[in-house]
């Protein structure tokens, strides 16, 4: 933009130190204290208009923005939504490169020693991320490698496992792939890599678990958990290792070589209600997390050798189906369900979903990471998400409600009428006869920020005893 012209057409305050401005080149953010300006429509962050010639700029009483275009009709723009990063699969104007087919899906990440992120795609081969420059590395050559299910870092090398051709090491400096030991992980699904603090990697298949002791030593199996389907490999603080396997329940193998299998009512477990679980996490504060395919959330707990249920089933959390667990620099964890991310304060009394994620794509079942600047990083369908989980904060503006229609035997009232003199939301006082006794009332919240996500209550002095709940208007 610079030495630029541009057209302003709308301006007012963006925050207390920055305007808003429409131009006809989008939207352009104007530090007043620095008289610095920025394109806003051009960061990543932010979902692109349907059209950049802008006319009229509103904001609302939540902070938002409604923003006037010229062949693009209204858009509507959050800053507390817009912290996170959003990277589609597909070339765009915003320089995004087309790292990924349509309908390919980011299955995970692993960063290097030099900060950058590597991603896997289901039909696209590895490409590299480079969060200073925000550009996106492709090498088309490694589109033959077609569903590549885990990646792992270690060793200086980047290994990456093909769906049913084995496990390949790639040296970033040189760009040289080898297949590891042959075939000796041909014919199988890799789905989870985990190097241990002793520098051990475990590969978990749908038939087991191999592991190698260096980067030149041969794969092994572990006898004890052949024909074992393993999803996730965890180490905790005592060097134990903990495998979450379908239908297997949880195993633990301690440091000390000693195996242990928690089964749905068993001896052993009194607590855990299945026997498939999806991950186990142990966060900074050294608890471990095992997320369960339908039964929700569980902490371990060490001194009684038991499992507790984090909360109350279908209740607390969107879905009980728990697909990956992350904790931030905070102490918040970060769990990934079946129906969006979800935040969970570190002293557990505060959940915050984040549905707009959800909307932007499906989160794939094991595709996260924590970088080492504390980043958090999603794939899936269509791309991937980043943001730092500081920059994330609550809405706490409670949007306000409004009566929006009033029915007798399920027919509308009109405002007008000898029942209902003016519009409902401008009505105190309605006066019915016993023949009218059946009567609903709609509302409304005037909040456009993950509006699935308000609550109401609701009560008829007089006949209710209770506050009655409902998360629809």
């Amino acid at each position: 933009m610079h030495g630029e012209a541009l057209t302003i057409k709308s301006i007012i305050d963006y925050s207390d130190k920055e305007l808003i401005m429409g131009s006809d080149k989008g939207l352009i953010v104007f530090d007043k204290d620095k008289e610095t300006y920025r394109l806003l429509n051009q960061e990543s962050y932010f979902d692109n208009l349907t059209d950049k010639s802008i006319f009229s700029i509103a904001k609302d009483k939540e902070g938002s923005f409604w923003i006037g275009t010229y062949f693009g009709g209204i858009n509507y723009y959050s800053p507390v939504v817009n912290k996170i990063n959003f990277y589609p699969g597909y070339s765009s104007s915003s320089g995004y490169s087309d790292f990924i087919s349509e309908r390919d899906i980011i299955k995970d990440f692993a960063e290097d020693d030099d900060g950058k992120i590597w991603i896997a795609s289901n039909n696209s081969g590895y490409s590299s991320f480079d969060p200073k420059t925000k550009q996106i590395k492709t090498f088309p050559h490694t589109r033959s490698f077609q569903n590549i299910q885990s990646l792992l870092f270690a060793y200086n090398k980047l290994y990456f496992s093909v769906f049913e051709k084995g496990i390949y090491t790639l040296n970033p400096k040189d760009g040289s792939v080898n297949i590891l030991s042959g075939d000796a992980f041909a014919h199988t699904n890799v789905t989870e890599m985990c190097q241990t603090s002793n520098g051990k990697i475990f590969f978990s298949m749908e038939d087991g678990v191999s592991y190698i002791n260096s980067e030149s030593d041969q794969p092994k199996r572990i006898k004890e958990l052949n024909q074992i389907p393993v999803k996730w490999i965890e180490e905790d603080y005592k060097g134990a290792l903990w495998f979450a396997t379908s239908y297997q329940g949880l195993i633990r193998l301690s440091s000390e070589g000693e195996w242990t299998r928690f089964l749905r009512k068993s001896k052993n477990n009194p607590q855990l209600p299945i026997n498939n679980i999806n991950c186990v996490y142990q966060d900074s504060k050294f608890r471990l997390w095992i997320g369960t395919e339908g039964e929700g959330l569980f902490l371990y707990n060490n001194k009684e050798n038991s499992f507790e249920r984090v909360f109350e089933k279908d209740l607390d959390l969107p879905s009980e189906i728990i697909q990956s667990i992350v904790d931030d620099n905070n102490g918040s964890i970060w769990v990934v369900t079946s129906r969006g991310i979800v935040k969970i304060d570190s002293d557990l009394k505060k959940i915050q979903p984040f549905s707009y994620t959800a909307s932007l794509q499906k989160i794939h079942p094991k595709c996260l990471l924590k970088t080492k600047n504390k980043h958090l990083y999603f794939g899936g369908i269509y791309g991937f998400i980043t943001f730092d989980p500081k920059e994330i904060t609550y809405n706490l503006q409670k949007p306000k409600v409004v009566l929006t229609d009033f029915q007798i035997l399920n027919k509308s009232v009109i405002p007008g009428s000898e029942i209902l003199k003016k519009s409902i939301s401008e009505t105190s006082k309605i006066v019915l006869s016993h023949k009218q006794s059946t009567f609903s009332i709609e509302f409304s919240a005037l909040s456009y920020i993950s509006t699935e996500h308000n609550k109401y209550a609701y009560m008829l002095e007089g006949y209710d005893k209770d506050w009655i709940y409902s998360e629809h208007n």
